[in-house]
């Protein structure tokens, strides 16, 4: 294929991929929002195979048509969240930077966008968390309107608003923990997506190792205890929000070591050589289950120590 051959497929490539790309944005804003999380991973495909900037400045040229059939505010939102992501991907995918530091860096970078995305969200004045408060509160009050018409005493219906009312202020306390799982989870989704795409158009540079194989740094424990005493010391010089970090602390380091837990069970159930349909339904009872959450926590903890699964010895095919 000559040099002009090679050109027309660029620009017929590029003439496609923002055409379809637009129809699909168009299709995820207004029936399947949840189709919008996976937008960044064409660009990243098509990034690593013809060139990083090209394709950035592509998917900006799809996020403007979206805005154009929609309002600025969306092309906004769509350009913010998701191009420093795809560009940072795209660029450690073409150094072949390992796994887990293409998956940290990019989804530290989409939670970063999401903060910066939720600042410009406007609640009276206040902003997103006091627009999300708001939203909780007539939550709470259109479920204790059903309560009441469910015949309970007095009593119960104070008990329940109880619990809600907590419920919720713990929600908005986490948030922070929130955001930052849902951006590893985008992350990695893209990450995989991409590693897909480039294998069907030949390009084997991304390597996503199995779930079975996963392992959190080495120096994941040493880091967590040095967190944990920068908090303490946070509480004991009366620093503000000292509580909150905390709690988003600690529930950041339970979801990695719930990660690395269900890796290892995944590790011995491909050594028995169990179905990958069982593997989900266990994974899904594990999940929805508070007391195994616990259990998986701390075999994830104990692998994270002491290797079970021997991951980097000599002795693993």
């Amino acid at each position: 294929m000559n040099y002009d051959d090679n050109i027309k497929k660029r620009v017929i490539e590029t003439i496609l991929l923002v055409i379809i790309m637009t129809l699909y944005t168009m299709f995820g804003l207004y029936y399947v929002p949840y189709a919008l999380l996976l937008l960044p991973a064409p660009f990243i495909v098509f990034s690593v195979k013809n060139g990083i900037i090209s394709n950035i400045i592509n998917m900006f040229v799809t996020c403007m048509a979206v805005g154009v059939m929609t309002s600025f505010d969306t092309a906004l939102f769509l350009i913010i969240s998701f191009i420093p992501m795809t560009f940072i991907s795209s660029y450690l995918i073409k150094k072949r930077r390992r796994s887990i530091e293409i998956l940290g860096i990019t989804s530290t970078i989409l939670f970063i966008s999401l903060l910066i995305v939720l600042s410009f969200i406007d609640g009276e004045g206040g902003g997103f968390l006091v627009l999300m408060e708001e939203g909780f509160r007539q939550l709470l009050s259109s479920q204790l309107d059903v309560l009441r018409d469910m015949d309970l005493t007095s009593y119960e219906v104070l008990q329940l608003e109880e619990l809600l009312e907590n419920t919720y202020k713990y929600l908005l306390l986490i948030m922070p923990a929130i955001l930052l799982i849902l951006s590893l989870g985008i992350s990695y989704l893209n990450y995989f997506l991409s590693s897909i795409g480039l294998r069907k158009m030949g390009i084997g540079i991304v390597n996503v190792p199995k779930f079975s194989r996963f392992r959190l740094p080495n120096n994941i424990v040493p880091g967590t205890l040095i967190m944990f005493l920068a908090v303490y010391i946070m509480k004991k010089v009366n620093m503000p929000y000292h509580e909150v970090i905390l709690i988003n602390l600690v529930m950041l380091i339970g979801f990695m070591f719930l990660i690395q837990g269900l890796s290892v069970v995944d590790y011995f159930f491909s050594r028995m050589r169990v179905y990958l349909i069982v593997r989900i339904i266990v994974y899904i009872f594990l999940i929805f289950n508070s007391p195994m959450i616990t259990v998986i926590s701390i075999l994830g903890f104990i692998d994270t120590i002491f290797n079970i699964r021997k991951i980097g010895k000599s002795n693993i095919k």
